[in-house]
């Protein structure tokens, strides 16, 4: 019995030691700084220093529902891009963490910008280990606006179910664009610097699309917008004529598959209409260069639209 009373005595004078302090915030401002290590190494391309970050065990999760990699995985789809110094940047503009009790275990979510992407959101859980907090899981996401919602439901749907009622040669996705930003109103002006930003910023939006062959109007600002993703792809690019747009969503429909069709602020919404979609009205000539169409068309003769955006929002300075 006493014995037995020793051991309690000891048990509650240990519970009454007092525990290490933590200063109110420290665990959360030390989660938040691996968070924006994590954004600066991807930025500069750090590919050593970036999956340092993760534990060993970690899982990356991708916009893409298919895109549920280890580290090992991850790394390898990410080093050849890091190699060539080539990196992605998403900016935080807002971002919350909370730690468990025990101290040992965080979790964030945060708004992210990306150039080609927009708006994103990052999700995720860190733990605590010896050399410091690690991510033990991050899963990136595009949030869809509600009033886009529906569209892209109805697209994603078209897009899974097709195989199983239509060969994907029988079903038609094209991606339409107006043009980059020019340098000036002549008849057939070059791509501004600004201009030459956004057409890589469609071909980093788009070479994962399985986009086979890219159509566009015999115009220098068109053939420039559409020059990087042909590179990316290792496509040649195939010209049309802008006043015969009958005669390309004929091609289009004959063909099946998926192709990216780029012109100009009043042939892009009419060839959209012309394919049985919605052009969500009309584009602004002065300003408006960012506007991508997702038109998915099925055997059934069922199409559905949507009207997404890409790159920054920057105002041009001549309408076509």
């Amino acid at each position: 019995m006493k014995i037995r009373a020793l051991v309690v005595f000891g048990l509650l004078f240990l519970l009454a030691l007092p525990t290490p302090a933590i200063e109110p915030g420290e665990a959360e401002r030390a989660v938040g700084s691996v968070l924006d290590s994590l954004h600066r190494a991807a930025s500069q391309a750090d590919g050593e220093f970036y999956f340092s970050l993760f534990a060993d065990d970690a899982v990356f999760l991708g916009t893409d529902a298919s895109e549920r990699w280890s580290v090992e995985e991850f790394q390898a789809f990410a080093e050849p891009y890091f190699s060539q110094g080539r990196g992605w940047t998403y900016v935080v503009k807002e971002r919350f963490v909370d730690i468990a009790r025990n101290g040992a275990t965080a979790w964030f979510d945060e708004v992210l910008w990306n150039d080609s992407y927009g708006a994103c959101r990052g999700t995720g859980v860190l733990i605590s280990t010896p050399g410091g907090w690690r991510i033990s899981q991050y899963s990136l996401s595009i949030p869809i606006p509600n009033e886009l919602a529906k569209d892209v439901v109805r697209s994603i749907k078209a897009l899974n179910t097709a195989p199983e009622s239509t060969s994907e040669k029988e079903t038609l996705v094209v991606f339409l664009v107006r043009h980059a930003e020019k340098v000036d109103a002549s008849r057939n002006p070059e791509l501004s610097p600004a201009g030459m930003q956004r057409a890589v910023q469609l071909a980093d939006v788009l070479r994962d699309a399985g986009i086979s062959q890219i159509f566009s109007s015999d115009f220098i600002r068109t053939r420039d917008t559409a020059a990087p993703l042909a590179a990316e792809l290792g496509l040649e690019v195939e010209l049309y004529d802008p006043d015969d747009l009958g005669a390309l969503v004929e091609q289009l429909e004959k063909l099946g598959g998926r192709h990216l069709v780029v012109g100009h602020s009043d042939t892009t919404p009419a060839a959209v209409e012309l394919l049985g979609g919605d052009p969500h009205g009309t584009i602004d000539g002065w300003t408006e260069y960012d506007r991508l169409y997702i038109l998915v068309k099925v055997s059934d003769g069922a199409v559905s639209t949507v009207l997404t955006r890409f790159g920054s929002p920057i105002a041009g300075e001549e309408s076509d």
